[in-house]
């Protein structure tokens, strides 16, 4: 058992990698299946000539030679710069739920990009955010869905994981919350604080599709838009705001009242 980096180089006890079998019984290939033996059964120089399978599966070895999995290479993604392990976020908010069964896919929004949407089975009703304050606790920020989905069954394959597909024609065919501004109705920010991140929002969100008790990260928000969010504040409030400070706080009527404080 191997664990490999991107190159195909065996990595040092405690590096995370892609897991790989080598040995005297290992097969020759895929039946009829030419293009997937050559993708998946490889010969590494670095291994001195040897050939091994490539498993698509995540791991790393520990100090004591135990070999650790960590989930598919193919649950992985990519968004903003960051790798993101969906399982990784789908067990923390399965924990945070007792259990109740969630996925996660990354979904390109036409109006605010690609972001995060999570799934929570078992037909109950959510707290979306309250969720999110959670996760947040226990996650990176780039690792938060913008928004969570509750459903009755989360999709699934016949092996039991999560119908990604399906999920990702869920979350185009699932409207966001329309709030009293997107419906018409005018909402009265109160105070020049909440005026002041409204326009803020309004700015970096290119919406104003929201009111004073609108969650950030549920109108399209998210951390790199956060950070452009604290650099439009920087010179209107006289500091930069930390972004732990909004990811904390990501209702506005909150987000007014803290940077009213002053810095922390």
């Amino acid at each position: 058992m191997h664990v490999l980096d991107e190159g195909m180089y065996p990595l040092p006890d405690g590096a995370i990698g892609e897991i790989a079998i080598g040995g005297g019984t290992l097969a020759l290939g895929y039946l009829d299946n030419e293009q997937a033996t050559k993708e998946r059964f490889v010969t590494l120089p670095a291994l001195g000539g040897a050939r091994v399978y490539r498993t698509g599966d995540r791991g790393y070895r520990d100090l004591r030679g135990l070999l650790h999995f960590l989930g598919r290479q193919d649950n992985q993604i990519k968004l903003r710069g960051h790798r993101i392990e969906l399982e990784e976020i789908e067990v923390a908010a399965s924990a945070e739920l007792g259990g109740r069964s969630c996925a996660v896919v990354l979904y390109d929004d036409p109006d605010t990009g690609p972001a995060l949407t999570g799934f929570v089975g078992g037909g109950d009703p959510l707290d979306g955010s309250a969720l999110h304050d959670a996760l947040a606790r226990r996650l990176p920020a780039v690792f938060l869905p913008a928004r969570w989905i509750a459903l009755d069954t989360v999709p699934s394959l016949v092996g039991g994981k999560p119908d990604r597909t399906a999920l990702t024609r869920l979350a185009a065919d699932t409207p966001r919350e329309q709030s009293p501004r997107a419906t018409g109705t005018e909402q009265v920010f109160t105070g020049p604080g909440q005026a002041l991140l409204a326009e803020g929002w309004q700015e970096v969100l290119g919406h104003d599709r929201f009111t004073p008790a609108s969650h950030f990260f549920q109108v399209g928000g998210h951390s790199l838009v956060a950070a452009q969010l604290a650099a439009w504040l920087e010179p209107r409030i006289g500091f930069r705001p930390p972004l732990r400070k909004l990811f904390q706080h990501p209702v506005l009527a909150d987000q007014a009242r803290v940077l009213t404080e002053g810095p922390a």
